[in-house]
C-alpha cells in the first residue's frame, strides 16, 4: 500500500513558495519505487486555484502531494517518470492523505466520505492534466526562487 515514509518538515518562504527542511520519503504502488523529495527543495505547494467555489469544492489540499508532484515534474528527479505517471502519484497522495486526515480527525471512511475524496482527487488530477504541461521539465530539482 502507498505511504509516506517521513513527515513533512517544511517552511513557507513567500505566500506561494515552500522550502522542505528534511527529506520527504513517499513509497508508490503506481510505481512500486521510493520517491525521495530531497532537503531544501522549493515548491509552490499545491496549485489549486483560490477562486473560492473551485476550492471549496476540491476541498482537502496536501502539501506533501505537491512536494511530491512539483518534484516530479522536474529535470532531475529520480526516479524519472512520464509527466501522466506524475499525476497519477498526485492523484494517488490526495486521496491517501484525505483518507489520513479523516482518520486523525476521527471520522470514519463512509462509503460517501470516500465517494467524495476520490471525487476530489480526479478533479484535481484532471485539472494538472489539463495545465500540467506548461510546467513540465521547466526547472531542475535544484531550483531556488
Amino acid at each position: 500500500m502507498s505511504h509516506f515514509d517521513s513527515h513533512i518538515s517544511a517552511s513557507q518562504i513567500t505566500d506561494k513558495i515552500w522550502r522542505l527542511n528534511m527529506p520527504l520519503i513517499y513509497r508508490s504502488n503506481l510505481i512500486r519505487e521510493e520517491i525521495v523529495v530531497p532537503v531544501n527543495f522549493y515548491c509552490d505547494g499545491e496549485s489549486v486555484p483560490r477562486i473560492p467555489l473551485i476550492y471549496a469544492c476540491l476541498g482537502h489540499t496536501s502539501l506533501r502531494g505537491g512536494f511530491v508532484h512539483d518534484f516530479l515534474y522536474r529535470k532531475g528527479a529520480h526516479p524519472s517518470v512520464s509527466r501522466a505517471k506524475a499525476d497519477a502519484i498526485y492523484r494517488e497522495i490526495s486521496i491517501l492523505t484525505a483518507l489520513e486526515d479523516l482518520k486523525a480527525e476521527g471520522k470514519h471512511a463512509t462509503v460517501l466520505r470516500v465517494a467524495k475524496i476520490k471525487s476530489q482527487a480526479w478533479s484535481k488530477w484532471v485539472g494538472v492534466r489539463a495545465g500540467g504541461w506548461m510546467h513540465w521539465k521547466k526547472k531542475t530539482v535544484d531550483w531556488r526562487p
